[in-house]
């Protein structure tokens, strides 16, 4: 199983300036250190535990995400945000799947970039890339550096 518990609560931030969300992304919720839900709640929940300050504490992962607005969320100490494929979504709303695999099943992002020089880079038989040393495009060429 995987593991979601983590030893402390950070944001995790997509780079939007190289990166941009697909329309095949949905997110859901990650909840944390609830105390043990009793009613029907939707849309659907997985509980699982976590170890928060050296206690067992209840957590669940629902999805589609709920509004940080929704009196369930609002009860919980921690709510996160997660970007989920939306096929991993229906299938988890359905009893298909659990939340480790859609989780584990990951999102899509699409790279940024400036079509031109890469549709340039292609046409030489190069590929597409980028160099984090001067933080722009550069074209893999095939038979150079």
């Amino acid at each position: 199983m995987l593991n979601i518990c983590p030893v402390s609560f950070i944001n995790s931030i997509l780079e939007f300036n190289l990166f941009e969300y697909t329309f095949s992304d949905q997110n859901a919720s990650l909840l944390y250190n609830y105390d043990h839900l009793t009613e029907d709640h939707q849309p659907r929940l997985q509980e699982f535990t976590c170890p928060i300050n050296n206690w067992s504490s209840n957590c669940y992962f629902t999805a589609p995400a709920i509004s940080s607005n929704d009196e369930f969320s609002s009860r919980c100490k921690i709510s996160l945000l997660i970007p989920v494929l939306a096929f991993a979504v229906e299938r988890f709303t359905i009893y298909l799947w659990n939340f480790d695999q859609v989780i584990k099943e990951g999102f899509e992002v699409k790279w940024i970039i400036d079509q031109g020089p890469c549709n340039d880079c292609l046409i030489s038989r190069g590929k597409c890339g980028y160099n984090r040393t001067i933080n722009d495009f550069t074209c893999f060429c095939p038979y150079q550096p």
